[in-house]
C-alpha cells in the first residue's frame, strides 16, 4: 500500500511541472486585468499630484497648451517606474484572493499542482515587467525627467535653456582641470573658455584664456585666439603671458609643455556635459563612462557613482520580482485570516525593502557601505527571502 501511495506521489511530482497551457492562459488572464486597472489608477493618482504641483506655475507664467501636454506627458514615464512594483504586488494579492474565494486554490493542490507551479504566468509577467521597468529607467526616465525639468524652468524663468549652457564650470574628477565656458556646446564649438591646470598638490601650474575651444577625436582640444600664462610652482606667481591665434600657428604658439598637458586631458565636451548633469538624469551606461575614464576621481565620487550604478541595476529591474515574490505566498499563507491582513503586511514588507534600499544608498554615498552592498545587498536579501516563501508555501 505504501508503495502505491509512493509511486502516486512520485505522478504528482512530475505533473507538477509539465506543461498546463490552458490553466496558465487563465491565470494570466486573470492577473493582467487587475494589474492593467492598478497602473492606470495610479498613474492617474501620480498624474492629479503633478497637475497640483505644476499646472500653477505654466498658468501664471502664461504658457501653452502644447508645453502644458507635453510636460505632463515627460512626467509620465518616470512615474510608471514607480507603480509599476506595487501595482504587481496588489494584483497578485487580488487575484490569489479571487482563486480563494472559488476554492480554485485548493481544486489545484488537489490535482497536484503546486500553487508557484500554478501560478508560473504571473512570475513571468513580473519577469516582464522588470524588463520594462529596466528599459524605461536607462532608454527614457534621465531623458524625460531632464527634458520635462528644463521645459518647466524654460517657461517659469526667463533665459533658463540659456543658462543651462552659459557659464558653465567644470572640475575634473582627479581635480588638476577647472573650465568656465561663457557659451558650452556639446556638439560644437565653445567660446570665452578659461582653463586652469593644477598639479597633484594642488598648486596653478598654467592658464589659458580662449576666445573659441573645440574638440575632435583626432586631436583633441584645439584653442585659437586667446592667451596662455604659466606659474611658478613654488610661489605661485605668474610668469609671461603669451598669445597664440590657433595651436598649429607658427606665430606664438602654445608653449610644448601647455599642450603636451592639454594632449593627455581625459574629457571630452560629451563627459563634461554628463559630469555637470544631476546623477538622476544619467543613464547606467554613462555612470559607467565616467567611472571608467576618471581613473583619478575622488573616492566619495566613486561611492557616489558606484553604488548608484549598482543600485540602478538592481533595484528597478527587481522590484516586480520581489513584489511577486512577496504577494503570492502571502495570500496563500494568509487566506483563512483574510486578504486584508495580507495586503496590509505584504505593503509593510514591501516598503521595508524600499526604506531598506535608501538607506542602504545613502550609506553607500557616504561611504560607510561598500557600493556593491549597498546598490544591491537589499534587492539580492528580498529576493532570497521570497524565493525561500515560494518554495516553502506548498
Amino acid at each position: 500500500m505504501s508503495d502505491k501511495k509512493l509511486t502516486s506521489s512520485k505522478k504528482i511530482g512530475r505533473k507538477t511541472f509539465t506543461l498546463f497551457p490552458t490553466l496558465d492562459l487563465y491565470v494570466m488572464k486573470e492577473f493582467i486585468l487587475p494589474l492593467i486597472v492598478l497602473n492606470v489608477g495610479f498613474l492617474s493618482l501620480f498624474m492629479i499630484g503633478d497637475i497640483f504641483d505644476d499646472l500653477t506655475d505654466f498658468l501664471d507664467h502664461k504658457g501653452t497648451i502644447l508645453q502644458i501636454i507635453k510636460y505632463f506627458s515627460l512626467k509620465m514615464p518616470g512615474n510608471i517606474r514607480f507603480i509599476l512594483p506595487i501595482s504587481v504586488l496588489l494584483a497578485c494579492m487580488y487575484t490569489m484572493s479571487n482563486f480563494a474565494k472559488n476554492l480554485e486554490i485548493t481544486a489545484m493542490r488537489a490535482s497536484g499542482i503546486s500553487v508557484q507551479r500554478a501560478c508560473a504566468s504571473i512570475y513571468f509577467i513580473a519577469i516582464l515587467v522588470a524588463a520594462t521597468t529596466c528599459w524605461f529607467n536607462e532608454a527614457f526616465v534621465p531623458y524625460t525627467e531632464r527634458a520635462a525639468y528644463v521645459l518647466r524652468k524654460t517657461v517659469t524663468t526667463e533665459g533658463h535653456y540659456k543658462d543651462i549652457r552659459e557659464n558653465l564650470s567644470y572640475r575634473s574628477p582627479d581635480g588638476k582641470t577647472t573650465w568656465l565656458f561663457n557659451h558650452f556646446d556639446k556638439d560644437g564649438v565653445q567660446t570665452n573658455v578659461f582653463l586652469k591646470y593644477f598639479d597633484k598638490e594642488g598648486s596653478l601650474i598654467w592658464d589659458l584664456k580662449a576666445k573659441s575651444a573645440k574638440y575632435s577625436p583626432e586631436l583633441g582640444w584645439q584653442f585659437s585666439n586667446g592667451s596662455s600664462t604659466t606659474f611658478d610652482k613654488e610661489n605661485q606667481l605668474p610668469g609671461p603671458t603669451k598669445l597664440f591665434t590657433c595651436n598649429n600657428d607658427k606665430i606664438a604658439p602654445l608653449p610644448q609643455t601647455i599642450r603636451d598637458d592639454i594632449k593627455a586631458f581625459p574629457e571630452t565636451p560629451h563627459d563634461i556635459y554628463n559630469a555637470v548633469k544631476e546623477i538622476e538624469n544619467l543613464t547606467s551606461l554613462e555612470i559607467y563612462e565616467l567611472l571608467t575614464k576618471s581613473h583619478n576621481m575622488s573616492q566619495n565620487r566613486k561611492n557616489l557613482y558606484r553604488t548608484t550604478l549598482f543600485y540602478r541595476i538592481s533595484f528597478f529591474p527587481c522590484a516586480a520580482i520581489v513584489a511577486a515574490f512577496l504577494g503570492i505566498p502571502l495570500a496563500t499563507k494568509n487566506l483563512r485570516s483574510g486578504i486584508f491582513i495580507s495586503i496590509i503586511l505584504s505593503i509593510f514588507i514591501i516598503m521595508s525593502y524600499i526604506i531598506l534600499s535608501e538607506v542602504a544608498r545613502v550609506a553607500g554615498n557616504k561611504g560607510y557601505l561598500p557600493p556593491i552592498v549597498a546598490g544591491m545587498g537589499p534587492t539580492l536579501a528580498f529576493i532570497i527571502y521570497g524565493w525561500y516563501n515560494v518554495v516553502q508555501q506548498d
